[in-house]
């Protein structure tokens, strides 16, 4: 089942992010000056603008406009501006332009006129209404736009982009792109300010559903003091959807689009047999499991279970009908002459099938038992174990004067034989051996570094009858292995990790009570003690610079210091979020406590509530000095997704 989610943005600086990532921000770039009597452009300053004419006159013979707080606001096609102006000395009276200009052609499309009084020391703030153009429908046509203040009699001349004078929104859409018929599905549209990142509150939020190009459902509402408008929706059948979301200021209009792949529920189907190998006239006995989405039993339902020999050829077919526990069940007899070798089981369930092979030829079972035992459960290299065998037949009989035939290897990238030892047994059916083990072998990595090394042992009795067995030997170089885990995986900078550190012997059997220091490279040492399930949990905030590896040192209660190199990652990114429950494991209807801890610059953090890979929930965390939490109540299989408002997830 899918976990993934869409998130899409519109459109930042005229610029598609790539598809791949979903995603894109309404925002459009500013230029800076514009003269509406001259088009001659000039190449772009060093400091990435683009000057077109004559640059900004923002003072004028005392007189003063601060460009960087015009302000504008959209309603019914026009632009409500305010102008901050100031006289440095003495007084004035006269009267400012307000013009709209295309950044184009440099022709005013729109224009006002502000008359003013003032006197030192007493700024004032004008207030204007000017036509809007009528192209502008959403927030990119605002780029092409410059909004010019100019007083003549003063040389004053100022320019800013209509972009940047109309407060800028950012949208953004999120959640599943691959929901299920029938199942709650939850999205999140965030409205924002680009460049801030602070939430923008009350603003209305429109959110629809469209199949083959028809409205399936339409929703609205007000974004929440978090900016968070949240939208919970049942797609009643399958296939490919359109999601749209949009906000609106005045006539300036901003969408966010994207698709999401309806799916129908899926089911799980489990065949099993009662053996893995038959003989010709024996009975197969099949069984399957039927579970819809949410684990819940297929029942009343048709389920066709199909036998095919080892050519292929069918030769069993029978539909049962599935249980209230969602159980079918079926026997088949083989036959005395068949094509033996792989057969092929398979049973059908509402168009989903699932296969098992199983054997069928003769085979001789064993007609006695062997046992092996060693004197410890593993060894050191350049040791001498000790081993044991008995054997005996299945109705009691020791099998004595046995010849035992014990080939010794090790496992490595090939089986290298190492030696061999023979023998017989004695009157009990008993065979006692030693064997030096090598003072060198090589290690493997499924095996923590340790090594393996392989007794494969026949026996065969008087009436020349063998049963062979194997028997694995572990061979440590250390008596200890050690193992630290971060909680999440990786490393997070910035926050309070917890190490999770495991202590085992080389079979992994917990080694309790063991002294734990591990050397972070600096003055700082963490310590603890392992419990009686072999674990210690150190807690530990790394730097960005922190080291990939540490060393470990353990000292058992009964043997010497050890001290073992331990590599970590580190999470990637400059910001980073850690989530942490108070339990791993929750009982239905069982409290969950969560806490989450950012490094972001953000007061929000979005959080997922994925159940069955479906976001059936989603809230929005408060971050107070780095923390937030929340808690709730489980249900099935649950997964946090979190993000921060930066996006930094894991």
């Amino acid at each position: 089942m899918s976990t993934e989610f869409l998130t899409r943005r519109t459109p930042h600086f005229l610029r598609l992010a790539p598809a791949s990532s979903l995603m894109a921000i309404v925002l459009a770039l500013a230029c800076s000056s514009n003269d509406s009597n001259s088009t001659q452009r000039t190449p772009a300053d060093p400091s990435g603008k683009t000057v077109v004419g004559e640059p900004d006159k923002n003072d004028g013979v005392g007189l003063s406009v601060d460009e960087t707080k015009l302000q504008a606001t959209v309603s019914s096609g026009s632009l409500a501006l305010t102008v901050p102006i100031s006289l440095q000395s003495g007084s004035l009276s006269g009267q400012i332009s307000v013009e709209i200009l295309e950044l184009a052609s440099g022709k005013a499309v729109a224009q006002a006129s502000l008359p003013y009084t003032l006197s030192s020391g007493s700024p004032q703030t004008l207030s204007t209404t000017v036509a809007l153009p009528a192209s502008v429908t959403s927030q990119p046509p605002l780029v092409q736009y410059v909004l010019r203040i100019s007083d003549t009699a003063q040389t004053l001349s100022v320019k800013r982009s209509l972009l940047y004078t109309i407060k800028p929104y950012e949208l953004r859409l999120e959640g599943p792109s691959t929901p299920r018929s029938g199942k709650k599905a939850v999205f999140r549209v965030i409205t924002q300010d680009p460049i801030t990142r602070q939430p923008l509150a009350n603003m209305p939020v429109s959110f629809t559903l469209t199949q083959d190009g028809q409205a399936a459902a339409n929703y609205s509402g007000t974004s929440d003091a978090f900016g968070v408008f949240e939208q919970a929706v049942t797609p009643s059948a399958s296939g490919r959807y359109g999601v749209s979301a949009g906000t609106q200021q005045g006539v300036v209009l901003a969408t966010v689009t994207d698709s999401i792949n309806v799916q129908e529920p899926t089911s799980k189907l489990l065949l099993t047999s009662d053996k893995p190998i038959y003989q010709p006239g024996q009975v197969i006995h099949l069984r399957g499991l039927a579970l819809a989405a949410g684990n819940t039993p297929i029942t009343g339902t048709a389920a066709v279970f199909e036998v095919a020999d080892a050519k292929g050829n069918k030769i069993f077919k029978k539909s049962i009908t599935s249980d209230s526990f969602g159980i079918v069940a079926t026997d088949f007899r083989l036959g005395d002459v068949l094509n033996q070798g792989t057969f092929k089981l398979s049973c059908t369930v509402l168009g989903q099938t699932t296969q098992k092979t199983v054997e069928v030829s003769h085979y001789s079972l064993p007609k006695f038992q062997v046992g092996i035992g060693m004197d410890r459960s593993w060894y050191s290299p350049g040791d001498t174990l000790q081993g044991t065998l008995d054997s005996s037949y299945f109705f009691g009989k020791p099998v004595t004067g046995g010849d035992v035939t014990i080939n010794v290897y090790s496992l490595d990238i090939n089986q290298t034989s190492l030696g061999r030892i023979v023998g017989k047994t004695d009157a009990a059916g008993h065979y006692t051996f030693t064997y030096a083990l090598p003072k060198s072998l090589i290690g493997l990595p499924l095996e923590q570094g340790n090594a393996l090394v392989n007794f494969h042992v026949t026996v065969a009795d008087t009436a020349g009858q063998q049963v062979a067995k194997d028997q694995l030997v572990t061979v440590a170089a250390e008596p200890v292995n050690v193992v630290v885990v971060p909680e999440s995986g990786e490393l997070v900078a910035g926050v309070e990790n917890r190490l999770l550190t495991f202590v085992t012997d080389p079979q992994g059997n917990p080694i309790p009570g063991a002294a734990i220091n591990i050397n972070l490279g600096t003055d700082l040492v963490l310590s603890g003690t392992s419990d009686a399930y072999g674990q210690c949990v150190l807690p530990w905030t790394p730097g960005a610079d922190t080291a990939n590896s540490i060393n470990v040192t353990v000292t058992p209660t009964n043997g010497s210091a050890i001290t073992t190199p331990v590599s970590l990652l580190l999470q990637s990114g400059a910001q980073h979020v850690l989530v942490r429950t108070d339990k791993a494991v929750y009982q239905a209807g069982e409290v969950i406590n969560v806490n989450v801890t950012s490094t972001a610059h953000s007061p929000n953090v979005y959080v997922d509530w994925l159940n069955d890979g479906q976001a059936v929930d989603m809230r929005t965390l408060t971050i107070d000095k780095r923390r937030g939490g929340f808690t709730g109540s489980g249900c099935g299989r649950t997964t946090f997704h979190d993000r921060v408002a930066q996006r930094s997830s894991v």
